[in-house]
């Protein structure tokens, strides 16, 4: 590792570094040399990060975890297919699982699962099925850094909090908006929780809820449009999108109480000093994108040179992480092939 990576990792352990009109980035492989695509699901504070890839003649997915230290390493204790959904600080990692469970009348059904390569867990290290609530399909949603689960239950779209093998309903939480694959709920390490929730009327409402005194208060209401929640940092901050006659924007919920709505910004993740990162559209192409102090920047206009980069590229889609000390997981088009890339800050 450069000495220059090496100062980053150790700056970031004490403050965030912010982006300024010099900084350029180099891109770093992770080195799937195997895989035909990647992606990357989720970085957290430390720079680590968590993805999925596939190869030839492999039908189900695979996921990886890169960091500083390791490099990429392939979690084969993960079932194949399964899904990618939260990564804390102490490298667990926590998603969904598909399963065929019954005696008489056997039916694939989703169970969330928790992963861990340390002793030190309520599970011993390795891969454990949490379990569905009842018997419906059961989906993990995000793990904070003391292990601790949000969960989701498809009956009623109703929130829980999964803690030390401990579920308890989040009461205030149900009929959570689910789209697909999109369940609209965030978690954090100070145990609180960000939601679209439905009412009656079909009317989308963006929540913080406190998971401890369950108290819960509206952030976002009448956006005339249908919210989607994709980040909440430690601070409290939500970051998301809103859709409406087929066009979409993004907004940023600050935690002073104001917020920000940007046509051409569309947020993947938040940190906790509010800059965020995610994708701009450029003509009819979407391309990755930084957000900071009211500014939107193409990442493109970050990069250094092309004859300075160990990786060839046609266009950075999207940025999904960034970490305290600056570091970017991307989704980049090599040859019409897209992989997960982490970009370095030089």
């Amino acid at each position: 590792m450069s000495k220059l990576l090496k100062c980053l990792f150790l700056l970031g352990a004490f403050c965030c570094i912010t982006l300024c009109e010099s900084t350029q980035y180099k891109i770093h492989p992770l080195g799937l040399d195997s895989a035909t695509s990647s992606y990357p699901w989720i970085m957290n504070g430390k720079g680590d990060l968590l993805g999925t890839f596939e190869t030839k003649g492999e039908s189900l997915r695979k996921i990886f975890i890169w960091n500083k230290d390791t490099g990429t390493v392939v979690v084969d204790q993960i079932r194949k297919g399964s899904s990618a959904v939260g990564l804390n600080n102490l490298g667990q990692i926590t998603g969904n699982f598909r399963s065929l469970d019954g005696w008489i009348i056997s039916k694939w059904q989703t169970h969330p699962y928790f992963w861990s390569a340390s002793e030190k867990s309520f599970f011993s290290s390795g891969f454990s099925d949490i379990g569905m609530i009842g018997s419906e399909d059961t989906y993990s949603l995000g793990i904070d850094d003391e292990g601790n689960i949000l969960l989701l239950c498809s009956k009623d779209n109703q929130l829980y909090f999964w803690s030390q093998g401990k579920t308890t309903i989040l009461k205030g939480a149900s009929n959570i908006f689910c789209e697909g694959s999109i369940h609209n709920a965030r978690l954090n390490n100070r145990k609180q929780i960000a939601f679209v929730q439905k009412d009656a009327q079909n009317k989308m409402e963006v929540f913080l809820m406190d998971v401890v005194t369950e108290e819960k208060r509206s952030i976002l209401k009448n956006t005339n449009g249908v919210p989607y929640v994709y980040a909440l940092n430690d601070e409290g901050d939500i970051a998301g999108i809103i859709k409406s006659q087929g066009k979409k924007k993004g907004f940023i919920a600050h935690r002073d109480g104001s917020i920000e709505y940007m046509d051409n910004f569309f947020p993947q993740a938040i940190r906790d000093d509010g800059m965020a990162v995610g994708q701009m559209l450029v003509g009819d192409n979407y391309l990755g994108a930084i957000y900071e102090h009211g500014k939107v920047t193409n990442i493109h206009d970050l990069m250094l040179p092309p004859e300075q980069q160990s990786l060839a590229y046609d266009q950075i889609y999207t940025l999904t992480g960034i970490s305290n000390d600056g570091l970017i997981c991307a989704c980049v088009s090599t040859a019409g092939v897209k992989q997960a890339v982490v970009l370095i800050p030089e």
